[in-house]
């Protein structure tokens, strides 16, 4: 089948205002084909990606430096580093080793 019958198909599901899982996979697939073709080497949203990063992991590094986990007397140096990356990137689903800097950060995301 060619791309126009299946454009054309596709739309007619569409103006059918049928959700489908297969249209909304579609749809998604699409989205995010574009949405990578518009970041990707955008330096734009980089800097702003990592100054958004910077941002949140340097207010729970200033939180967890004034908590409980600082107490500890034993505690590896660079914990409250470690635990705030784990706790933006982590959560996130991305897993260790840790960037270095909110630019590597910005990049993982992307």
């Amino acid at each position: 089948m060619g791309k126009a019958s299946r454009g054309k198909r596709e739309r007619s599901r569409d103006r059918a205002g049928q959700w489908t899982a297969t249209g909304a996979a579609r749809a998604a697939h699409r989205l995010r084909e574009q949405t990578q073709r518009c970041l990707t080497g955008n330096p734009w949203v980089q800097m702003m990606l990592a100054s958004n990063m910077n941002n949140v992991v340097a207010e729970l590094h200033t939180v967890l430096l004034h908590s409980d986990l600082a107490d500890v007397a034993e505690r590896p140096e660079g914990l409250e580093r470690d635990a705030a990356l784990s706790m933006t990137l982590g959560k996130q689903g991305y897993r260790p080793p840790w960037p270095q800097e909110p630019r590597e950060a910005a990049a993982w995301q992307i």
